[in-house]
């Protein structure tokens, strides 16, 4: 899916709906969340893709500075294809930044709306990776399919940590 397509989706539910104090309705947050979510997960996995060689051969070669240099690049690319994501779509619906980001925070406070956030991040972000790994080829030498899978499960959950603290430094 494009994220265009999905903006036009949006668009056909109705206008964009407010809180009184100028917050997201739930509604729509979870509507925006789940598209940037979405797209900044994929256009971030095309990027990875690009220097994937270029990581996969300094870890064969055991050279861990370029190594690092190459993860310091995928974690930093993965931001700003989230905030790209973020400006684009807050831009489309002209809905300014703060509100975005204030309603971000008030749902997260909730233990109801947090739990849903989390879950329906889950599940895309499943959707995504599912979709990805079917695309890799895997070296049955060097490590089995499934030990593979657990592996990138694992560095995935610790780059959602990060990038969780970046999105909102106020909780941690």
């Amino acid at each position: 899916m494009f994220l265009d397509d999905d903006l036009t989706r949006v668009r056909e539910v109705g206008e964009m709906k407010f809180t009184p104090g100028g917050l997201l309705s739930f509604n729509r947050f979870m509507h925006l969340f789940v598209i940037i979510t979405r797209h900044s997960k994929e256009q971030f996995i095309k990027e990875q893709r690009k220097v994937r060689e270029k990581r996969h051969r300094a870890f064969r070669l055991k050279c861990w500075k370029e190594y690092n240099v190459c993860i310091q690049h995928e974690i930093d690319m993965e931001k700003i294809k989230y905030l790209d994501v973020i400006n684009y779509v807050l831009k489309e619906f002209e809905i300014p930044d703060g509100t975005y980001r204030s309603s971000f925070v008030k749902y997260q406070m909730r233990r109801d709306k947090d739990m849903q956030m989390r879950d329906a991040r889950k599940l895309i972000l499943q959707e995504v990776e599912d979709k990805e790994l079917e695309e890799i080829e895997f070296n049955e030498e060097m490590v089995d399919k499934k030990k593979c899978i657990k592996i990138l499960g694992f560095y995935e959950a610790r780059k959602l940590d990060v990038l969780s603290i970046l999105s909102n430094p106020f909780t941690h």
